[in-house]
């Protein structure tokens, strides 16, 4: 199967879809990367972090 399509046309459909998807933002950034070589515990968190004390070690996490 073969698709044809003018060079006029093909540039208008480019410029279209650029136009319309130059709206959406996105975040290139790239992530903050933490380093450590002492050993760590990851802790992963589903939803809001609520802060408290811990009595049994003083502190407060």
């Amino acid at each position: 199967m073969e698709v044809r399509i003018s060079l006029d046309a093909l540039v208008a459909t480019i410029k279209k879809e650029n136009a319309s998807s130059g709206n959406k933002k996105f975040n290139n950034k790239a992530p903050k990367v933490l380093y450590t070589d002492k050993p760590l515990a990851l802790v992963l968190l589903d939803g809001e972090p609520k802060i408290q004390k811990i009595r049994i070690w003083m502190l407060k996490g």
